[in-house]
């Protein structure tokens, strides 16, 4: 049988716990099959699906084990080094805390939203209000006080 179009979706979380949606189509039902198959085997040898709190030392072991193909036994022991006052400090942490630290952090010393969402990663400052809308109060109220001094005058 031949499908004019056929198509199949998988998705999955990221370390971040973001959903990742991948689709994949073909002129009829066996092409789709087998790229399904192929994305499944990929899925299975590269992405790595991390606790449900994944912490800044998980990551760090991840990173030394997995992340530095080609360097010598020297440079990742270095690279441990390194990092251990990190870890030490901040290890038990979870990913996702950090970054809501960093957004909380950021607007409290007023870095306007649109930056915060840029190097937050993402595309619009809309996504950054709406996740993040407990963590931004401070900008928000710095704004409607601008807001008082200009119509009260």
């Amino acid at each position: 049988m031949l499908w004019p179009v056929a198509r199949r979706g998988l998705a999955w979380l990221d370390p971040d716990g973001k959903r990742i949606r991948r689709k994949v189509s073909g002129r009829t039902k066996e092409d789709v099959k087998e790229k399904l198959g192929k994305l499944h085997s990929d899925l299975e040898v590269g992405i790595r699906t991390p606790a449900a709190r994944y912490t800044v030392a998980q990551a760090v072991e991840d990173w030394l084990r997995e992340g530095l193909d080609g360097r010598s036994a020297k440079t990742v022991t270095l690279d441990r080094q390194v990092l251990q006052p990190v870890v030490d400090c901040i290890g038990r942490v979870g990913l996702r805390e950090l970054r809501t630290s960093f957004v909380s952090l950021m607007s409290s010393s007023g870095v306007p939203v649109e930056e915060i969402a840029r190097l937050a990663g993402h595309s619009s400052s809309r996504t950054t209000e709406v996740v993040y809308r407990r963590e931004l109060r401070p900008v928000i109220t710095t704004g409607a006080q601008v807001m008082d001094k200009i119509f009260s005058a």
